[in-house]
């Protein structure tokens, strides 16, 4: 069956490949925001956080001393998001340069 001649060919969806950029990007960060946001909270409610002592830090009545003593070391696991960020990087270009040619070869 074929496509009559005035059909209009579908869009390249380009949204679809601009929000899976976004989320490889989130991924690769996510642990250096949360370090950030670590720090940002600690230094806000004046707390002291150390790696070696549990340090208590109130946080609107609730102790958050040790959630925020586990977001300072989050930096951490930028060893295993930047080169995971990396492999699904190429592997998203690789998706998009055979889409966009076969979308190319079909119009």
């Amino acid at each position: 069956m074929t496509a009559p001649a005035d059909a209009v060919p579908r869009r390249f969806p380009w949204a679809v490949y601009w929000i899976l950029f976004a989320l490889i990007g989130l991924i690769g960060m996510l642990p250096l925001l949360t370090f950030f946001l670590s720090i940002a909270l600690t230094g806000a409610y004046n707390c002291n956080i150390n790696e070696s002592v549990r340090s208590v830090c109130e946080i609107g009545g609730t102790d958050m001393g040790e959630w925020l003593q586990a977001g300072m070391f989050s930096f951490l696991y930028l060893f295993i998001s930047w080169p995971l960020a990396v492999v699904l990087f190429i592997v998203w270009l690789i998706v998009l340069l055979v889409h966009r040619a076969r979308a190319a070869r079909a119009r």
